[in-house]
């Protein structure tokens, strides 16, 4: 269908980096969905997720809080639609917890990580890379509150399973060792 057109286009458009475009696409996307489909169909929560996730990946606070309602429009039609313990919902909460990082909401933000992590942990397991990477999204939040010792153990964490799943040439593998090597000096001077 076109609506599935337009948001694979976005999809690939923002793993290029082309977050601009991508949103273009997943809004016509999301246009033709809801037209097509009503506001409470999955597919329509695919877009407002692949929207908020556009947002987010622009870099910005600015962008992040654009994203956050969408975001929210998501969770609440994934929780509906697949319950609270789901992949769909783990990944989506720790996008959220992202975003509300960026914004400066904190507390939102561990409680967002706070239902991510058991979820995908229990769902996915300890070993799974999509686990990592919202482990290493909550070391890059505790970094940005100063606890440096609980950055590291996430980072440190969130490395050695990249590592093992994706290996050692992997760009996100070589990032989160990075991480882990400029956090060990705080972590000590704390």
């Amino acid at each position: 269908d076109v609506g599935a057109a337009y948001s694979l286009l976005g999809v690939v458009l923002g793993n290029l980096g082309r977050y601009d475009e991508a949103l273009g696409a997943h809004f016509a996307a999301l246009s033709i969905r809801e037209s097509a489909l009503g506001q409470e169909n999955q597919d329509v929560a695919t877009s407002w997720e692949h929207i908020a996730v556009s947002y987010l990946y622009k870099g910005s606070a600015d962008c992040a809080k654009l994203g956050i309602p969408f975001a929210r429009k998501a969770l609440r039609l994934r929780k509906k639609g697949f319950g609270a313990a789901s992949t769909k919902v783990g990944h989506l909460m720790g996008h959220l917890g992202t975003m509300y990082g960026k914004v400066g909401r904190y507390l939102d933000s561990m409680a967002c990580f706070g239902t991510s992590l058991p979820v995908l942990e229990s769902l996915l397991g300890e070993s799974h890379p999509s686990y990592a990477l919202v482990m290493y999204d909550l070391g890059t939040l505790l970094r940005r509150l100063g606890r440096y010792r609980d950055a590291l153990r996430m980072f440190a964490k969130a490395h050695a399973i990249y590592y093992r799943a994706m290996g050692p040439g992997n760009p996100l593998t070589q990032e989160m060792a990075m991480a882990v090597q400029e956090e060990i000096p705080r972590a000590r001077a704390a």
